[in-house]
């Protein structure tokens, strides 16, 4: 770490704000199609293209499952806009159907409803759709409908040439990302607490936990919840949270990476026996292709299509970071509100500003714990959390940090309101998205799948009655719907290899 202390020492010998500049986010979101409060049971729907290589609409684990992928943009505004042009898109090509807007699907009565993604005929296509039914052998369909939003957030170029030493960029830059990685995994409580957008489950989620849900209507939910989402009831179950990965520096991580995809599991080595197909998972490790690692944050290099990212980040280096434990906000059309990614922004420039020690195992687990209690307990009064060992209100917590990144608000611009808006939910739990979704179930009339429903239409209508003309990149959809055909087609013709030589050469190749 003797490398990153010199970085610390620049740090601190310059005023803070002398750091600050925008960077460049990317975002990806997921939803269900859905008719009325049903899973859709159709076909990807053909006027959007080829999921297989369509470069701005793809299928997550399921048919049923659209994901939004914007480039990424130097203004928030910017990515924002483009998304809420993808979704126009979207929701103008999927006829009667709509974009479920919550996190946490509708009731699904059987996981056969829940039908696995397909992409064609090609080696690529049965790669994509034997590693989903792996997922489906190993976790089961219902955790895949699960949907969310991804932040893919770079530093500005700016921002990294004022750190100087005596390190290669590749090595700097690892270093200056691994900071915020670590940081940004001691701070995603903060991220459950203020944006989690998933208090309440349905039935089927409910069943088969320790814990002791409350009913009303038709959901089960905890008093003080935030993102159940991101609790042992969703994405941080007992099979997925066994993994401990390193991010105390690239190579450690990559090191980490590579034994959980070489190691094989006992339990998985299990599907094998309980089912006849030929390929029931890409292979019984306990981790079947280095994707499969959920994390709520995950250092990332440029995207290449069927290569590793452990063969980019070896080459590469990183080049953003991706936040994952982000919920659909169900009263914003685009899923995610300007403020959110304002404030994010905030977050992530602070977490690379300060300093950001080794992970311990035993602060991993001082981690865990803070992000399941926050997750189940977020809006609790008094909720204490623990931070080096000690106690701490979660309300004290959270307003040292918001202190600490307001000067990187106003260096940024941000409106003196957001910050305000910010304190004002640290302050009173009712007045953040999980807080006002409880408001809005527990007060009201409807249940949570007309609650959904009814945002969710609204944001079609709001969608459909935008005119396409002023869709600034409605043609730049159309055409990639229909190159993306084309793509798919050349790469089934091109397809000179059976599976199994396939399999063998994307897991034989080695980063150099």
């Amino acid at each position: 770490m003797k490398n990153d202390e010199k970085l610390i020492a620049n740090l601190h010998s310059k005023e803070l704000e002398s750091y600050v500049f925008p960077g460049t986010l990317g975002l990806e979101k997921e939803n269900l199609r859905v008719n009325n409060t049903q899973i859709s049971n159709s076909d990807h729907p053909v006027l959007l293209g080829s999921p297989l290589t369509n470069e701005y609409i793809t299928t997550d684990f399921s048919e049923s499952q659209i994901e939004l992928v914007t480039p990424p943009f130097d203004q928030i505004s910017k990515t924002l806009d483009f998304l809420g042009c993808l979704n126009e898109f979207v929701i103008k090509n999927i006829g009667h159907e709509s974009l479920w807007c919550s996190s946490m699907p509708p009731y699904i009565e059987s996981q056969d409803d829940i039908r696995i993604a397909k992409y064609g005929d090609s080696n690529q296509a049965a790669f994509k759709e034997i590693y989903r039914s792996g997922l489906s052998h190993r976790y089961g369909n219902l955790m895949q409908t699960i949907s969310g939003i991804h932040y893919n957030y770079s530093l500005s170029n700016n921002f990294l040439e004022l750190f100087d030493g005596n390190n290669s960029e590749f090595e700097l830059n690892s270093m200056i990302y691994f900071r915020a990685l670590r940081n940004l995994r001691r701070f995603n409580w903060l991220i459950l607490y203020l944006f989690g957008a998933s208090p309440v489950v349905t039935k089927n989620f409910s069943e088969g936990h320790e814990i002791n849900f409350k009913s009303e209507k038709d959901f089960f939910y905890l008093p003080y919840s935030t993102s159940l989402r991101m609790s042992s009831v969703g994405y941080q179950n007992k099979k997925r949270s066994q993994l401990s990965i390193s991010l105390n520096s690239l190579g450690e991580f990559l090191d980490d990476l590579e034994l959980a995809t070489n190691t094989k599991s006992k339990n998985f080595s299990k599907i094998y026996e309980s089912t006849n197909h030929l390929w029931p998972q890409l292979n019984a490790n306990l981790l079947q292709i280095e994707a499969e690692f959920y994390e709520t944050v995950r250092p990332k290099s440029k995207y290449e299509k069927f290569k590793k990212l452990s063969q980019n980040l070896k080459s590469k280096g990183v080049d953003y970071i991706e936040i994952r434990s982000i919920d659909i906000d169900p009263y914003t059309p685009t899923g995610i509100s300007l403020e959110t990614l304002q404030i994010l922004e905030c977050l992530f420039i602070y977490s690379v500003l300060i300093e950001s020690p080794e992970i311990s195992e035993q602060e991993v687990s001082e981690i865990k714990s803070n992000e399941h209690l926050v997750a189940l307990q977020g809006r609790k009064p008094n909720l204490a959390l623990m931070r080096n060992g000690k106690k701490i209100l979660l309300k004290d917590w959270a307003e040292d940090i918001l202190s600490d990144i307001e000067p990187i608000a106003n260096k940024l611009g941000l409106p003196r309101s957001i910050v305000n808006s910010i304190r004002a939910k640290i302050n009173d739990p009712r007045l953040t998205i999980s807080g006002k979704i409880m408001s809005d179930l527990l007060d009201g009339n409807l249940g949570f799948h007309d609650m959904v429903s009814n945002h969710s239409e609204k944001h079609k209508k709001f969608y459909l009655d935008l005119s396409e003309k002023e869709n600034l990149y409605w043609s730049i959809f159309e055409d990639e719907a229909i190159e993306s055909n084309i793509r798919k087609d050349q790469i089934e013709k091109n397809d000179n290899q059976t599976l199994d030589a396939f399999l063998e050469s994307y897991f034989s190749e080695r980063a150099e």
